[in-house]
């Protein structure tokens, strides 16, 4: 018998993607890319983008990222000199990082020196390849980037199911409250007295033992 599939049961895995406003472009594409995973409500993503009109950005974007089990840093130079990006969102990804909490995965989108930053210790996407903008077509720096986000979701910890609720028992008696007697046992029928049948019973019927 094959194991039960957890996957179309359990929650999607919340992606935060972080980038700078110069690199949309880029964060769309990703965003299309993904699309085969969140059908399969393997994920589902937000980012900044997403925040609606009259909503207080800096809450929400923190709330979301505290939140997130995956963070995508949409790395370039660009998002490395924004202050928000490099001093705010990508230092609490990377504090949740450490801690356990979420699992941060770079991804480079064009050529920049990252050298020595936070993030650099970290596996970074394209695996063993170039940016993306330097990639003959795009498309497939993509497909390598979501291959490897597909297989990093894997591994992620299911949440601890709830435990069976236990069976329910009866309530106990108010406090000073007087025990319950036994039930009387019933009692036989009185038995009706044996009176001498009369002869002339005795001569229209006789006993069937006779």
């Amino acid at each position: 018998m094959s194991p039960p599939k957890l996957t179309s049961s359990a929650a999607p895995v919340s992606v935060f993607i972080s980038y700078s406003h110069k690199d949309e472009d880029l964060q769309k594409e990703l965003v299309a890319h993904l699309a085969t995973l969140k059908r399969q409500r393997k994920i589902q993503t937000w980012h900044a983008g997403a925040i609606e009109a009259g909503a207080e950005w800096d809450a929400e974007i923190k709330q979301q990222l505290e939140t997130a089990q995956v963070i995508l840093l949409l790395i370039s130079h660009h998002f490395i000199a924004s202050d928000y990006c490099y001093d705010h969102t990508m230092q609490q990804a990377i504090e949740r990082h450490h801690a356990g909490a979420a699992q941060v995965i770079p991804i480079i989108l064009r050529p920049c020196d990252w050298q020595g930053a936070p993030f650099s210790k970290l596996q970074t996407l394209p695996q063993n390849a170039p940016p993306i903008t330097q990639w003959p077509n795009p498309d497939a720096a993509f497909l390598n980037i979501i291959q490897a986000i597909r297989t990093a979701i894997k591994t992620l910890p299911l949440p601890p199911s709830a435990p069976p609720a236990p069976p329910s028992s009866p309530a106990p008696p108010p406090p000073n409250s007087p025990p319950t007697p036994p039930k009387p046992s019933p009692a036989a029928p009185p038995k009706s007295p044996t009176s001498p049948p009369s002869s002339a019973a005795t001569v229209e019927s006789s006993p069937s033992w006779a």
